[in-house]
């Protein structure tokens, strides 16, 4: 049985142009008005809504599914990557506070970890197994992955 999963990025944050990560920031006005702008064309297709637990891809899914009718999901493991001490912050800010620590990271994400943050296998990891998962419990069924 073939399982087909769409992919859906969340729209603009309230702290966009930062490294969001595993912060809870809420979508914008704008940021709603994308979201609904991709699905309207066809959203009673999917069977299964899977969400990650913050709130600019979970709000959205819940009342996405209340609308038409799909149960939602949440899974943790579909959050962002946790940047750690660079939460919240800024490309600019992190250049003006180290800007060889987030070169190191444009160039080699692997070896140069955020400060505190997770580790970019260990988020291929925890995702990965989601997919996995996902895939097994859901089988044959259309579903829509809301993602961070």
């Amino acid at each position: 049985m073939t399982t087909f999963i769409d992919l859906l990025r969340h729209g603009e944050t309230e702290n966009n142009h930062r490294y969001c990560g595993s912060t809870d920031y809420p979508l914008t006005q704008l940021g709603w008005a994308q979201m609904w702008h991709t699905v309207e064309k066809n959203p009673s297709q999917w069977q299964q809504i899977i969400t990650s637990p913050l709130a600019r891809c979970a709000d959205f899914a819940h009342v996405l599914g209340q609308r038409y009718l799909i149960p939602v999901t949440p899974d943790t493991r579909t959050r962002e990557i946790h940047f750690g001490e660079w939460e919240g912050r800024s490309a600019a800010e992190l250049m003006q506070i180290d800007a060889d620590a987030l070169s190191r990271f444009w160039h080699n994400p692997l070896s140069h970890p955020p400060p505190h943050g997770e580790h970019l296998l260990d988020f291929e990891a925890r995702v990965l197994s989601a997919w996995h998962d996902i895939q097994q419990q859901f089988s044959g069924k259309k579903i829509l992955l809301i993602y961070t």
